[in-house]
């Protein structure tokens, strides 16, 4: 500012618009801080929409998950399990659960119970 000319020669500038270092450090901190109150704003609704995500996920998973009682159609499969009842279904309705539940169930081809208990049974486990 203090060295700045016109075309003709003349100062750009006159001596009282000259700014002092203090007055020039001072206007730079003043940015400085508008930038990071910028950046923290963005920061923090970005942690608002993590923490956002996360709930939403945490609910779906509770609403998704295995309950208990573990129940098919009228049949309370924990209840049964455990008073090894399930030996009382047929290999058909143990297949039909087998698949609702999506439990693996294609290496088993043969038409015994045992195999397809054992699998329900591994899913009752896993229920909270």
């Amino acid at each position: 500012m203090r060295y700045a000319k016109n075309v003709d020669g003349s100062r750009l500038f006159i001596r009282s618009g000259f700014l002092t270092t203090q007055q020039i450090q001072s206007r730079q901190a003043g940015k400085l801080r508008h930038q990071h109150a910028e950046y923290d704003s963005g920061d923090h609704e970005a942690a608002v929409e993590q923490q956002q995500y996360w709930e939403t996920r945490a609910q779906i998973l509770q609403e998704v998950q295995l309950q208990h009682p573990v129940t098919y159609d009228n049949f309370n499969l924990c209840a049964m399990y455990h008073a090894n009842k399930l030996n009382q279904l047929s290999v058909s309705m143990l297949k039909c659960i087998c698949e609702y539940f999506d439990v693996n169930n294609e290496q088993l081809t043969v038409r015994r119970k045992a195999p397809y208990i054992a699998l329900i049974g591994k899913l009752i486990q896993s229920c909270t």
